[in-house]
């Protein structure tokens, strides 16, 4: 991906600042033949991507007017004693206790269990940290990654289901009876601001059913432990809202809607990590760390 602009300029009639940065968005796609992304086999794949040039608004002025079921996503204060921890296994035993404690105070939810496969380590390519699949302490396989550079959603209706069952296979829990459940998507940076990167969220008001189409990725033998998984992609519309939050810490957390059984809330968030075009030449690599937790509700 490549840069826009190099300045941040003001959305106007708001106030709220903006850069120019470049999303790599589905291309206008023949929807009457299922699209595949093969990890493993590329020339199996036929889905193809396009850059865009498109603003992204700083969200910082408006963050407190932010609801997760309505908008889809909001920064909140919280302090993990092992949030900037390069050991997966420390991560997987005390990271998901600590935000999934926050998740279920800040939702109301009944029971919260994490989706260990969704633990992340992520940092960006200027960094040079070497990233592929790691071992945590248990034997299990973590991914430490380099940023996802398009428009995406992780979840559809199915495979939100299927990853419920691995996350109750995991936990080894049964759960009650429930009238809904949903995944929030949690982000946060642990490299210094301002980053030279940073994860873009699609305000959830602003993306037209019709703008996402939902593809196969063949991933064979990796982390996560199936073969193929349904996701979505999203194609570029100019009603798209995109926006990040500048000059986030280490003490603060990115929560945002993956996917939600009650079609009356905003049932999940395209996003994608885009890069900041006002950062200076010296701004530090990102480095960031992401994890999922599925919530149920009475």
């Amino acid at each position: 991906m490549t840069s826009g602009e190099s300045s941040t300029q003001t959305m106007p009639g708001t106030g709220r600042p903006s850069v120019r940065s470049t999303i790599n968005f589905a291309q206008q796609a023949d929807r009457s033949s299922a699209s595949v992304f093969d990890m493993n086999t590329w020339q199996w794949t036929n889905m193809s991507l396009r850059g865009v040039d498109v603003p992204v608004f700083d969200a910082r002025p408006i963050n407190d007017e932010l609801d997760l079921d309505v908008d889809g996503y909001r920064v909140f204060s919280h302090t993990s004693s092992v949030a900037d921890s390069l050991d997966l296994a420390e991560l997987d035993r005390d990271y998901h206790v600590q935000v999934g404690a926050f998740i279920k105070e800040l939702t109301g939810a009944r029971d919260v269990m994490p989706a260990r496969d969704g633990l992340v380590v992520r940092h960006g390519e200027r960094s040079g940290i070497h990233t592929g699949p790691r071992t945590d302490g248990n034997g299990e396989r973590r991914l430490v990654q380099q940023p996802a550079r398009f428009a995406h959603l992780d979840y559809t209706a199915s495979s939100a289901e299927v990853f419920m069952g691995r996350v109750l296979a995991a936990e080894q829990r049964e759960v009650a009876p429930y009238s809904r459940f949903a995944v929030f998507q949690t982000w946060r940076a642990t490299s210094a601001p301002p980053q030279d990167n940073l994860l873009a969220v699609a305000n959830g008001t602003t993306v037209d059913p019709d703008d996402v189409i939902t593809f196969t990725t063949r991933m064979g033998d990796t982390a996560v432990g199936m073969p193929e998984v349904q996701a979505r992609v999203v194609e570029h519309n100019p009603s798209q809202q995109w926006n990040y939050f500048s000059g986030m810490t280490i003490d603060e957390i990115l929560v945002f809607k993956g996917w939600d059984s009650d079609s009356s809330r905003c049932g999940g968030l395209a996003h994608t990590a885009v890069d900041d075009p006002s950062a200076p030449e010296d701004a530090m690599p990102r480095s960031s760390v992401e994890a999922r937790f599925f919530a149920f509700f009475e």
